[in-house]
C-alpha cells in the first residue's frame, strides 16, 4: 500500500496545489490543505506494547499497576507520561491509547494535558518518572 501511495504522491500533491490555487482565486482566501494518511501501521499494537513494557521495566513496575484506575500521584504521573509518549512521539490515535488502558479517549486527552502541565512546571515527582524515560522520546522502536 505504501508503494502505491508513493507512486501517486506527485499526482496527489498536484491536485492539492490546484485546489489551493482555485480556492484562493475564487474566494481570496489563502488556505493550506494537509494530506493525512489514515491507515495505521499493522504493528501499532506491537509498538505500543513495547513502549509500555519499556517504561514499566525502567520504572520497575507492571502495566497493571500503571493502568489501574487509581489516583495515587505516582500512578497518575506514570500513566500520563505513557499516554503523552504514545501520542506525541508515535502519533497513536486517542481511542487506541484509551483501549490499551481501558479508558475513554477524553481521559487520554486529560492525562496528556496533565503530563504537559507537570513537565512544563518541572514538577518534582513528574520529573522523577520522566528523567529515566526521556531517552524513549528520542529513540526509534
Amino acid at each position: 500500500m505504501d508503494s502505491l501511495l508513493s507512486l501517486k504522491m506527485p499526482t496527489i500533491l498536484q491536485i492539492v496545489g490546484n485546489a489551493e490555487s482555485k480556492i484562493k482565486f475564487e474566494t481570496g482566501l489563502k488556505i493550506k490543505l494537509v494530506i493525512v494518511n489514515e491507515t495505521q501501521p499493522e504493528n501499532l499494537a506491537e509498538v505500543a506494547a513495547k513502549v509500555v513494557d519499556d517504561c514499566c521495566t525502567i520504572w520497575a513496575t507492571t502495566k497493571e499497576y500503571v493502568a489501574a484506575k487509581e489516583r495515587q500521584r505516582d500512578r497518575v504521573c506514570m500513566r500520563s507520561l505513557v499516554f503523552h509518549l504514545l501520542r506525541t512521539k508515535y502519533k497513536m490515535p486517542l481511542p487506541f491509547i484509551g483501549k490499551l488502558f481501558n479508558c475513554d479517549h477524553t481521559t487520554v486527552i486529560h492525562n496528556i494535558k496533565t503530563a504537559e502541565n507537570l513537565l512544563f512546571t518541572s514538577d518534582e515527582l513528574m520529573m522523577l518518572f520522566y528523567n529515566p524515560i526521556k531517552h524513549l522520546y528520542e529513540s526509534k522502536i
